[in-house]
């Protein structure tokens, strides 16, 4: 996901894992799809949508951002000290 890169592996391990973290990453794909779809209208400018559809893609970021941050803090930081996630620890 390009707006997590550091979690790629995390967020690629959750999406099979997890069916709750893959119905928002879902979710926000489909947001990011209409988001695109209002913004290349020639009356974008006056459409509600674009707004609507922002507002949305920054709620579903930020509830991704929070799974992972649970997620990564549910596992205890690795021997260095850093987080880790759960499942296969990253070193």
């Amino acid at each position: 996901m390009k707006r997590f890169p550091q979690d790629a592996g995390l967020i690629g391990r959750l999406l099979l894992s997890h069916p709750e973290f893959r119905s928002i990453c879902e979710d926000y794909a489909a947001a990011q799809t209409a988001l695109a779809l209002f913004k290349a209208r020639s009356d974008a400018a006056e459409r509600p949508e674009v707004a609507e559809y922002e507002d949305i893609i920054r709620e579903l970021e930020a509830e991704l951002a929070d799974m992972l941050k649970t997620i990564r803090g549910a596992a205890g930081p690795d021997p260095d000290g850093h987080p880790q996630p759960t499942g296969e620890p990253d070193r």
